[in-house]
């Protein structure tokens, strides 16, 4: 089992928020068109993904995996095709749904379960694919880790 390296976990530290980011300014861009929980629901993910980027920079969490390499970008990958996504997006249940997969993910990750890795990356892949292009699940490479 190999940790990341301080260059891997900066990556996906800047995925992660990169992602929060996104997900503030969609929130920004339709505040008079969410409910009350779509606002907490959307804060929620967007402390979720932060504290995530706290955890792994300050190594309070220390995820290994068998090719530490190929999981990282997997997992930048991922988060940034999540990005992408959610910029391009109007419907405010999917940028739910991609948020509430993301953290997710980033959670998974925290606690190197892999099951839940490739579980989060395939319900990712299937909302991706309602924007003009994702990264789909079955591109992910996923299924090797």
């Amino acid at each position: 089992m190999e940790d990341f390296t301080p260059e891997q976990i900066n990556g996906i530290a800047n995925s992660y928020n990169n992602m929060a980011r996104a997900l503030n300014k969609f929130q920004a861009l339709y505040w008079s068109e969410l409910t009350h929980e779509q606002q907490l629901d959307l804060n929620a993910y967007q402390n979720s993904l932060l504290n995530r980027v706290q955890d792994i920079q300050t190594r309070s969490v220390r995820p290994a995996f068998k090719n530490a390499g190929e999981m990282a970008i997997i997992i930048q990958q991922a988060t940034d095709e999540a990005n992408v996504g959610i910029q391009r997006m109007t419907d405010t249940t999917v940028v739910l749904n991609i948020g509430a997969i993301t953290v997710a993910l980033a959670s998974y990750v925290a606690r190197t379960n892999l099951r839940g890795i490739q579980t989060a990356l395939r319900e990712l892949g299937e909302l991706l694919k309602l924007t003009s292009k994702g990264f789909g699940a079955e591109s992910s490479g996923y299924e090797n880790i």
